[in-house]
């Protein structure tokens, strides 16, 4: 794929390299601040599965969490994603009037797909997961009402986080979910004696209430002078175009999050705690993804945009530089995982509800799942150059083939292996995709430069 022919040279130039794209100046803050994150991330887990382990009500909470990503953050990440890709060659001038105008219709498209997901939330429950109990169907038509909030504010949170990074102001993104896991934490330790699983919720809504203020509270004073008739040009043509690929983005994200439901669906089936195992492991797989992948993803999507735009070439170079350290530094991750996971959950979860035999489940988990690591962090700079190049379709084919890739493997694996044949099917699915992907880009960019 990309990364075999330059992961030689890329050790022995990584410094200059670095210091060439920028990465020694800025990235060291972003990891910073993710790192803060994922401090907090890991103080809010232990907090939730010390009070409530592998329960069934966890199950079902982090089965219902899938609508929260779907019409909330995923809606959020379409639109900043498009809008990175569509704003950023322009070099940010004046995004104030376009937030605004995007914030109205997004505020129109929660009302509308909330309202489906309250009358609907029952009998997709009950599709989704047969084999949850009727208290557990009960529990999930709750959590999923009061998750409404949250979501509206988590959409709305993801176009002001794409104005943000255009403008250059990444912190702010970084540091959110800083935000959100103090809260639940509070709730949980506060509430969660009253109110049970609902604490975590509401700790959690608070949260993302929070994180919205900040985001337009920071894009509210980042403001880029530019000439009038200009502007209003250039922003009449740009909203237009912006929905569009929102929706295909959307569709795509569709497709994602039904791979995560199937997932879960699959887990439901092994038995009371599964879910929340997977859960767990995941989490654990995605601290070196938020501290190390994400500050450069993030920040590099931006310039890769701008790159794209002025040429293949300079698009193709930084793709090619990027995506060999990602690939190679989160390979070492992944074997570092491999072998510190028992120790590693035990020490992290190992305490009031959360047994020992949950630990151990969880560590063996995590210790497969950690194998999907290189595939995941070279996945989104592939997915972010597809959409600097505005082609936001071809993504599609790679959440489509990761979809049915779980499904036929995880038929064909978990019958004989059980909960080691869902985290095998999950990673081939997530390898299926990224190949696919890295292979389909590498043929774009061969024509392109064909072309020209």
């Amino acid at each position: 794929m990309l990364t075999t022919s330059t992961l030689g040279p890329w050790w022995v130039s990584l410094k200059s390299n670095a210091k060439e794209m920028g990465l020694l100046g800025r990235i060291p803050l972003y990891s910073l601040a993710s790192g803060i994150g994922i401090l907090a991330g890991l103080a809010r887990e232990i907090v939730v599965a010390s009070t409530f382990g592998l329960s069934g009500d966890l199950d079902v909470l982090v089965a219902v969490m899938g609508f929260h990503l779907l019409f909330g953050v995923q809606v959020g990440n379409a639109i900043e994603q498009v809008f990175v890709s569509k704003i950023a060659p322009l070099h940010g001038r004046c995004i104030t009037p376009l937030v605004k105008q995007a914030f109205l219709v997004l505020l129109l498209m929660n009302a509308v797909a909330l309202t489906i997901l309250v009358l609907g939330s029952r009998p997709v429950l009950e599709l989704i997961f047969p084999h949850f109990t009727v208290d557990q169907y009960d529990t999930g038509v709750r959590l999923i009402r009061l998750l409404l909030f949250p979501i509206a504010c988590a959409g709305l949170a993801g176009l002001m986080r794409g104005g943000l990074s255009v403008m250059g102001r990444f912190t702010p993104g970084f540091l959110a979910g800083s935000v959100v896991s103090l809260s639940t934490i509070v709730s949980v330790l506060v509430f969660a004696g009253r109110w049970g699983i609902d604490a975590l919720v509401w700790g959690f809504a608070a949260g993302h209430f929070f994180v919205l203020v900040w985001f337009t509270s920071a894009l509210g004073r980042g403001r880029f002078p530019s000439s009038k008739t200009d502007v209003q040009h250039q922003w009449g043509v740009q909203l237009g175009e912006l929905w569009r690929p929102v929706l295909v983005v959307l569709i795509g994200e569709l497709l994602f999050q039904a791979t995560a439901m199937t997932e879960r669906s699959f887990a439901s089936g092994l038995g009371t705690g599964k879910i929340s195992a997977f859960y767990y492991a995941g989490s654990m797989v995605a601290a070196p993804l938020a501290l190390f992948t994400t500050p450069i993803n993030t920040t590099l999507f931006p310039k890769l945009a701008r790159a794209f735009h002025a040429g293949c070439h300079e698009g193709r170079a930084l793709l090619t530089r990027y995506g060999a350290m990602l690939f190679g530094v989160t390979l070492l991750f992944s074997v570092f995982l491999a072998l510190v996971s028992e120790p590693l959950i035990e020490f992290a979860l190992a305490r009031g509800k959360f047994s020992t035999a949950d630990a151990q489940l969880t560590a063996h988990i995590l210790s497969m799942l950690v194998w999907g690591l290189p595939f995941a962090s070279l996945y989104g700079i592939i997915r972010n150059s597809f959409y600097s190049l505005s082609d936001y379709r071809t993504p599609l084919a790679g959440y489509g083939i990761r979809w049915a890739t779980l499904i036929l493997c995880g038929s064909w694996l978990i019958p004989p292996l059980g909960v080691d044949g869902l985290a095998i099917a999950s990673v081939a699915a997530l390898a299926a995709e990224t190949s696919v992907l890295g292979w389909l880009l590498r043929l774009r960019l061969a024509e392109s430069t064909e072309g020209t």
